[in-house]
């Protein structure tokens, strides 16, 4: 019987085709490799005072960020809560909407948990003299009822804050340090620093001026200790077992920075369940705001050994869960760079970090090995450092 003809598997004229076909493919992959992220792009206005992203395909605008403080007490969260009210009235006001009816500007309002943001947009890029004035228009008190939404914002947190939880919380926002507690009007404290300016529209950022550097970390007027609250202010209910441990926390000054605090806070999330029993309940805290910054751990049931929370959840670290967190991050900031550039335009704005920190985050990121990480746990929450605050039947003198 004769053998089949032999076929191979590429004739002459497929091999045709690939030597033409496939350096074009890969010169069209190393081109779409090589298109550099937006944030890359990033630059600083001396003269404007302001950031700047080019953005070619989305809409111009103007961002200013006005840095929030920490809300966990009822008083703050209602001060700035009636501030908040206070501003979107005054955007209201007739002479802020004559100056945008000029302008052609259309200006929204959104809370963020770090900051509020105005968002200007236009059709050409606003002149610094014109969104002074806006400035300057936005910070003066406007007319409005404060003891009418002082009164519908208080009766909203007395529903919502009457559990064992939101006594702690309140009572651990109280002794955290604020850069504006001096501030008398509670609108002066939305412009308690000054605001960050973003520019999001086409232009060029080949040359750019020295940014402004991150503030160092101010004297925190912070006394670490404990504190018992009394189980009477509960009214007869029996979720008294609910502690919390927690610290201020600074902003970050830099890309490494900001990525050792955010491992530290994805570890953490990944690493208490082994802390703890499946029918208790816990909650991990972690906010780096620019003024008044915390991280916390408030849980219900038993106590626990507060020295040595940090050397049980890093023994508990091993290379899989470091992984799991380096992935995640990693894999945030990607999707950030391609699709969401503004999200970390606003993390530099913010805590004013260098413009290159996506590349230290991501560096430090890559590098850290376990023993650095374990490390980094070891240090959470130390008690000499921390407030500890829990549920007695008898009151502390």
């Amino acid at each position: 019987m004769p053998s089949p003809k032999y076929k191979p598997l590429f004739n002459r004229r497929y091999l045709l085709i690939l030597v033409w076909v496939l350096p074009v493919v890969i010169l069209l992959l190393h081109q779409y490799a090589a298109q550099p992220s937006a944030l890359e792009n990033l630059s600083w206005d001396s003269r404007r005072q302001h950031y700047l992203m080019p953005a070619e395909n989305s809409p111009s605008r103007l961002e200013l960020l006005l840095p929030r403080t920490a809300t966990l007490n009822d008083t703050d969260w209602i001060e700035t809560s009636v501030a908040q009210q206070a501003l979107q009235a005054r955007i209201s006001e007739p002479d802020v909407q004559t100056l945008l009816d000029q302008q052609q500007w259309q200006l929204s309002v959104s809370s963020q948990p770090a900051f509020t943001l105005l968002q200007l947009s236009f059709t050409e890029p606003p002149e610094q003299e014109a969104t002074t004035r806006l400035l300057n228009l936005l910070r003066e008190q406007p007319y409005f009822d404060w003891r009418s939404a002082r009164d519908r914002l208080q009766a909203q947190r007395y529903l919502a804050s009457q559990s064992a939880q939101s006594h702690l919380l309140s009572a651990f926002g109280e002794k955290l340090p604020r850069p504006d507690r001096s501030i008398e009007s509670l609108y002066s404290r939305l412009w308690w620093t000054e605001p960050r300016r973003l520019l999001i529209a086409q232009g060029d950022a080949s040359i750019t001026d020295r940014p402004p550097q991150a503030a160092p970390p101010p004297n925190r007027d912070w006394n670490p200790g404990e504190f018992a609250l009394s189980t009477a202010e509960l009214r007869g209910r029996s979720s008294d077992q609910w502690r919390l441990l927690g610290q201020p926390l600074n902003a970050p000054t830099n890309g490494t920075e900001l990525a050792h605090q955010r491992l530290v806070a994805e570890l953490v999330s990944l690493l208490l369940p082994t802390l703890f029993r499946q029918q208790e309940d816990y909650r991990w805290l972690w906010q780096p705001l620019l003024g008044g910054g915390y991280q916390a751990l408030i849980w219900k049931g038993r106590q626990l050994d507060r020295t040595m929370l940090g050397q049980y959840l890093a023994a508990e670290l091993d290379a899989g869960i470091l992984a799991k967190a380096q992935d995640r991050l990693l894999t945030s900031l990607t999707r950030i760079e391609q699709s969401q550039p503004e999200q970390w335009l606003h993390l530099v704005a913010l805590y004013r970090l260098p413009l290159d920190s996506h590349r230290a985050f991501r560096d430090t990121l890559n590098q850290i090995d376990l023993e650095q990480a374990r490390t980094l746990i070891t240090e959470l929450l130390p008690p000499d450092d921390s407030f500890y605050l829990y549920y007695t039947d008898r009151t502390t003198p």
